[in-house]
């Protein structure tokens, strides 16, 4: 597919947002957008993590309501409730994560909550007779009785598109269709939905590959912080162009690292591998530094950090810590002996007991520190914990209650108290303000900034870029696995991030 296709802008809008909003404590998600799909239009949705691309799509397909403001399809208002409700009107949507049921077979799939029936029992032989003919529409040699389980991601994908043509969807949200394809498959995609627009299927397709969206959308509409901030023809539309409207011009953010000065190289990690996920990281940590992470989702940065901390397994590499050389940990216990912590991306799932006290989370782990001769000393475990509650500004009256009572914000405070009790010489943060709101936020970051002043090297995973640029001194940035480039000081801001995290720098800088 060499062209993007004709856009007839004087055609009414097939589905259209009119000023809707969408906020969460501490977030505008979604701010006053005025969106428009076109029938038979691919339509192209472009901006950086957390810029609101998720929250608008979870909108339109009724995942989520709005605060304020209309959507329209058929130039009808609608309301939507549930996902459900719009699947009934005919908008539904293929998200990178695909809702297949492994154990099932491609034609149970394909006709999944949407059988066809005779006289109340459901009828194979027309479910055959359908499957073959989008099977022919599509030009696909997908086998009706193979289990979905069984095919290739690309292949999942394609019975998710068959699903989508034979419940006669009028609109799809392609969330990252692509992503886990290789070049081949990824091809074929593209002739796929090329034939389903013009079948007159309209489709928001999102995707991080630039070229890839300018190459198949016919409009693409850049988010930029819960806003649409321009809508034009792809032919209009440039790589770099892009890039300038998703950071914004006149919007580098100034660095926020005060007056630290780093030292010596405290730790460094060699040829760090997870099969399939990591490919032969290398990066060096000086004492008081906070290095960032920057990429993608699926770049592999939380994976990166895993393996540092033996919590990957196959994970292979080495590591120099306070100059002295080890293989990589075999696991979080070892790490911990060698000074290596990490705050996890899923709190709850990883870190945190919701049901027990603050307090017990906190010592968790930290028993052997305030043991002597094989005798615990209650006493003082209690006297760093209330200390390391202070310095991370929790109130020591949280202590004693559950954590599943406690903001995102505190929450996430007991788990940096945890490790903070350790002394820790090495520090992983992976996305640490994460579902907290603006005040937690900024204690947090005081807390890390603190902690690098006081020698303490940090490694700094956010999908939050203007996050990661104004506390780093340094970024890495990290794309399918590997690394992309690594800016200085100097060379930190949000534009130059955004090229390597859309490969439009290739160039790798050391």
């Amino acid at each position: 597919m060499n062209n993007v296709q004709d856009v007839v802008h004087s055609d009414p809008p097939l589905l259209e947002t009119r000023g809707v909003s969408k906020s969460y404590p501490g977030l505008i998600a979604v701010d006053s957008v005025d969106f428009n799909l076109l029938a038979g239009e691919i339509h192209g949705l472009v901006g950086a993590n957390g810029a609101g691309k998720s929250s608008l799509t979870k909108l339109l397909i009724g995942a989520i309501r709005p605060d304020s403001g209309e959507i329209y399809f058929e130039k009808k208002k609608v309301s939507f409730r549930s996902p459900r409700e719009s699947i009934n009107l005919g908008i539904a949507g293929i998200h990178q994560e695909l809702a297949m049921v492994p154990d099932m077979s491609v034609l149970s799939n394909v006709f999944l909550g949407n059988l066809i029936t005779k006289n109340v029992f459901f009828d194979k032989s027309a479910m055959l007779a359908r499957f073959e003919e989008i099977s022919k529409q599509l030009d696909l040699t997908i086998q009706p009785e193979s289990k979905v389980g069984a095919l290739s991601v690309a292949g999942r994908q394609m019975v998710e598109i068959m699903r989508a043509v034979q419940a006669r969807r009028k609109v799809l949200i392609m969330d990252e269709p692509t992503a886990a394809l290789g070049q081949d498959d990824r091809q074929r995609l593209y002739e796929l939905v090329e034939q389903l627009a013009k079948s007159g299927t309209s489709i928001i397709f999102i995707s991080h590959d630039l070229e890839e969206v300018l190459k198949v959308c016919a409009r693409i509409s850049v988010m930029r912080d819960g806003l649409l901030v321009e809508t034009n023809d792809s032919d209009k539309w440039t790589s770099d162009s892009l890039v300038l409207a998703m950071s914004g011009e006149s919007e580098k953010k100034s660095a926020n690292r005060g007056n630290r000065s780093l030292g010596s190289v405290m730790f460094r990690a060699e040829d760090v591998c997870v099969p399939g996920r990591v490919h032969g990281i290398e990066c060096d940590v000086r004492r008081g530094e906070i290095l960032g992470i920057a990429g993608l989702v699926g770049s592999g940065r939380s994976e990166f950090l895993r393996a540092l901390i033996g919590a990957e397994k196959g994970a292979s590499g080495r590591i120099e810590v306070n100059g002295e050389n080890h293989n990589l940990p075999r696991n979080v216990r070892q790490a911990m002996k060698l000074g290596i912590v990490m705050v996890p991306e899923d709190r709850r799932g990883q870190g945190l007991l919701m049901d027990s006290s603050a307090y017990f989370n906190i010592s968790l782990g930290n028993a052997d520190l305030f043991s002597k001769f094989g005798f615990f000393n209650p006493s003082q475990l209690r006297q760093r914990i209330q200390s390391i509650a202070k310095d991370v500004r929790l109130l020591t009256g949280r202590l004693h209650g559950t954590v599943n009572k406690l903001s995102g914000g505190n929450q996430q405070k007991v788990l940096l108290a945890r490790w903070l009790v350790r002394h820790p010489s090495v520090l992983l943060l992976d996305e640490p303000s994460r579902g907290v709101d603006v005040s937690a936020r900024m204690e947090i970051y005081e807390t890390i900034s603190n902690l690098a002043a006081q020698g303490v090297c940090i490694i700094l995973v956010s999908s939050d870029i203007n996050e990661i640029i104004q506390y780093s001194d340094r970024v890495l940035v990290m794309q399918n696995g590997r690394k992309v480039g690594l800016l200085s000081r100097d060379e930190v801001d949000l534009e130059s991030v955004l090229k390597l995290n859309f490969a439009l720098d290739p160039e790798v800088k050391s």
